[in-house]
């Protein structure tokens, strides 16, 4: 459902920034925010945090969520966090709470939204054809403009890993 809306079939290489102007949440990205403290800061350069959504008040904004991202991740993990962020959102999902002592963490949240972003960037058919055709997992991860771990990911949650060179 989400790929129609935004225009896009199974086929065709999705953008997670299309999809959040569609939807009007504005993403930003961590090196363009002032005044982070000296730890978070660190704890973002370290790879540790990748994203948040935060739901906003329409009365104060002209958007109707915001979602960070950290721009020190490399492209592909960026996508995959923003589709993440983006359902978060759209299912309903309670924010996390980050304060001095971390952050709180619902494995079942965190891997439902983060299962269906995979899913919207890498949907199961043109991933099932790809592998049965032989195709390198290099080949799909390129194609989709995703990471090989999502296409790891994606194939042991679709178990398709049988039989299959995952090279």
């Amino acid at each position: 459902e989400i790929r129609k809306m935004a225009g896009v079939d199974n086929f065709t290489r999705f953008d997670p920034e299309s999809l959040a102007k569609i939807l009007n949440f504005q993403i930003i990205k961590v090196s363009s925010l002032d005044g982070l403290s000296d730890q978070l800061r660190s704890l973002v350069a370290a790879g540790n945090w990748s994203g948040a959504a935060i739901s906003v008040d329409q009365l104060h904004h002209d958007c109707a969520a915001m979602i960070v991202i950290n721009d020190l991740q490399s492209q592909r993990r960026q996508r995959a966090t923003l589709m993440e962020e983006i359902f978060h959102l759209l299912l309903g999902h309670k924010p996390s709470r980050i304060d001095a002592a971390g952050r709180s963490y619902d494995r079942q949240v965190e891997e439902e939204a983060y299962a269906v972003g995979a899913a919207t960037l890498l949907p199961y058919k043109p991933l099932r054809e790809s592998l049965f055709a032989g195709r390198p997992l290099v080949t799909i991860s390129n194609r989709f403009d995703v990471s090989i771990p999502l296409v790891r990911y994606r194939m042991r949650v679709l178990s398709l890993s049988s039989g299959i060179n995952t090279t």
